[in-house]
């Protein structure tokens, strides 16, 4: 146990009655994410002060000081102890006679961060953030806490709060108030990240600068690249850093595919943010992290009826890394853009401009969602029978080998209506090689010549 301060026996001048709080467990994660670590949990010079807040909203924005804590306890196990004294004033007896009556029963800290750790929870689709180091600052009377038992509770429940307080009372207080509140409260804190939890205030010291390594990659090329149509994934020539730049499309919303006989299928859009592919990130030249995911190489497709999370295993596990990208959507289809990887060797990005790229979907929560995409020696012509698992007749995979033709290729088939097409999920685009085989033999004339240009054309 560490204990802080001194709760004084009786009231000290100008307070009205004890309140005791259970502030915060430390060590246990909020529904919103959010957990306090216990090593590095420590509390500021008390006194500190407490406010109330009457009325609803986000934050401690309306929130009053009405007394102050002089007096916090650490238990072993994480529970946190508050004690301390209403002032004699209005709003304090007001708070006083709704924690009384039960109306007004929780507290939200006030927090001074030092240093925090964040993550995310790709099931939960939520972010994670423990602060590692931080100290209490201060608290505010709330309806309802984040956190589940942070309360507020009267030392003396039958205190009487029906004496008023006189105007010759307040205006003596008036300046002992002030000068209270101008050496315990910090002007210009920040609200939390959601809730009534905490208000958190940046540590003053200048945290170090972050070291730019010469190679970082312009920022510019992690973000829409705004490319006017259609476009097959390029890598451009390596610029004066040595550095190559890759975007364009793979997938488009105009090329449809079938995964179930009878049926066309377009690219399904993310209700994610792509956030299942674009969970690296990239320092760029001015010091900002980009999101990225990963283009791979070397290694075959996830088998279809493993779920996403295996799905991802396996292209971390077998595949090669060549590039990382940023991902996004616009009016022509699924664009990537960023950079090939540095360290990689030229016969790899040569063998990258001459690939095509294969798209790896999951069902995630109702959707189909990228989770991979890998370079194939497959043509990039509109491929007949994709690559498809279903399980009671539902799409639960979905791969590609490229959904973005070459400039030549020119598809027939008549797009379906948009909402249907959302509904029913993403499709692939290429075939691979071993199923190009597999339906040559069905191709006409025309459009055996016209693939057997395409090989030609990929050397």
């Amino acid at each position: 146990m560490r204990k802080f301060g001194q709760h004084a026996a009786s009231p000290p001048p100008h307070m009205l009655t004890a309140v005791r709080f259970e502030l915060v467990r430390l060590n246990e994660r909020t529904p919103d994410g959010r957990l306090i670590q216990n090593p590095g949990f420590g509390v500021r010079d008390l006194p500190l002060s407490f406010s109330s807040m009457l009325t609803t909203g986000h934050g401690h924005g309306e929130a009053r000081i009405i007394g102050s804590i002089d007096e916090v306890t650490v238990e072993d196990d994480g529970r946190v102890w508050g004690l301390g004294w209403l002032i004699d004033e209005p709003q304090a007896r007001l708070t006083g006679k709704m924690i009384q009556a039960g109306a007004l029963t929780g507290n939200s800290i006030e927090l001074s961060v030092k240093s925090v750790k964040v993550d995310f929870d790709m099931d939960a689709m939520k972010m994670l953030v423990d602060f590692t180091e931080a100290d209490l600052s201060a608290t505010t009377c709330v309806g309802t806490p984040a956190m589940a038992g942070c309360t507020v509770s009267l030392v003396d429940p039958e205190f009487d709060f029906s004496a008023e307080l006189t105007d010759e009372a307040a205006a003596a207080f008036a300046d002992e108030v002030e000068s209270f509140v101008a050496g315990n409260v910090t002007v210009g804190a920040l609200p939390a990240f959601a809730s009534n939890f905490s208000v958190i205030e940046a540590d003053t010291a200048e945290a170090p600068p972050i070291a730019i390594p010469d190679n970082a990659p312009p920022a510019t090329w992690f973000v829409d690249p705004m490319l006017t149509e259609p476009t097959p994934v390029r890598v451009e020539p390596a610029n004066e850093q040595g550095l190559y730049r890759v975007y364009g499309h793979i997938a488009d919303w105009t090329h449809p595919h079938l995964s179930v006989p009878g049926v066309e299928l377009f690219a399904p859009r993310s209700r994610t943010n792509y956030a299942y592919f674009a969970n690296r990130e990239v320092l760029c030249d001015d010091g900002t992290f980009a999101p990225t995911g990963v283009l791979t190489y070397g290694g075959p497709h996830a088998d279809l009826k493993l779920d996403w999370r295996a799905a991802t295993a396996h292209y971390d596990n077998t595949c090669h890394a060549w590039a990382d990208v940023a991902v996004g959507e616009d009016e022509h289809g699924i664009w990537i853009a960023g950079y090939v990887r540095p360290g990689t060797d030229d016969n790899t990005v040569v063998a990258a401009r001459a690939s095509g790229l294969s798209g790896d979907w999951r069902r995630i929560r109702g959707n189909l969602e990228m989770v991979g995409v890998l370079s194939v020696n497959a043509p990039a012509f509109p491929q007949r029978r994709p690559s498809g698992f279903a399980e009671a007749g539902i799409q639960t995979a979905l791969v590609s080998a490229g959904l973005v033709g070459l400039p030549v290729m020119h598809s027939n088939l008549a797009p379906i209506p948009t909402a249907f097409a959302d509904d029913l999920g993403y499709v692939a685009s290429r075939l691979r090689a071993d199923e190009l085989a597999e339906i040559a033999g069905d191709l006409t004339a025309d459009e055996q010549a016209e693939l057997d240009a395409i090989l030609e054309g990929m050397g």
